[in-house]
């Protein structure tokens, strides 16, 4: 089986807006859907260029960690840079 290529630097930020996009809108399955398919080092990327946080450790570990916060941003309809803002300060609207 080929393995995917790694995303451009473009596509990445590309699909951080997406993901910033449909974490507005509420679209959690557009939202996930942004981000399957990935390799592991795309899927950090994505979610980094989201304003998205990373864990250490094993990549599913990390995918859950993303996706929890990607689901509470779809909730919320904010992206990862203001939800993590929003947590800062200790609102939990």
């Amino acid at each position: 089986m080929k393995r995917a290529a790694p995303l451009t630097q473009d596509a990445i930020q590309e699909r951080g807006a997406e993901l910033r996009r449909a974490e507005g809108a509420g679209d959690l399955a557009g939202a996930y859907r942004i981000l399957k398919g990935l390799s592991d080092a795309d899927f950090g990327a994505v979610a980094l260029e989201a304003g998205h946080s990373l864990v250490f450790g094993h990549p599913a570990k990390r995918q859950a960690h993303v996706q929890a916060q990607v689901a509470a941003c779809c909730r919320s309809r904010r992206d990862g840079f203001l939800h993590r803002k929003t947590l800062a300060e200790g609102r939990v609207d």
